[in-house]
């Protein structure tokens, strides 16, 4: 019997930890803000794809766009080879890194 009640009562703490932990996340939860997104335009200036035997690892640009230049990290190279989508040196793409998100009220 005294084993039961320990056992109820460890449940219960750690039943109200997990709702307690849940719900302090919930309140740190960021929210897409279409009106801070950020778009940019410029050319492939070096492109690093994975070889065929190294399949999942991620495809790497380094995109040049004015005297700015940012790393790009996309996606699984088999995951575009999945979708039909071919990158080259040069190609001029559009991206969008996202948004600086804001904390929701």
């Amino acid at each position: 019997m005294r084993e039961l009640i320990v056992s109820r009562r460890a449940f219960l703490i750690l039943a109200s930890i997990l709702i307690s932990a849940a719900l302090a996340f919930s309140h740190a939860v960021l929210k897409y803000d279409v009106a801070t997104e950020t778009k940019f335009k410029g050319t492939i200036e070096d492109l690093k794809l994975p070889e065929k035997a190294n399949n999942k690892e991620i495809a790497h640009f380094t995109i040049k766009s004015g005297a700015d230049t940012f790393d790009l990290y996309l996606c699984p190279k088999f995951f575009m080879d999945d979708m039909g989508v071919i990158f080259a040196k040069g190609d001029e793409i559009a991206f969008s890194p996202g948004s600086r998100g804001s904390e929701r009220n």
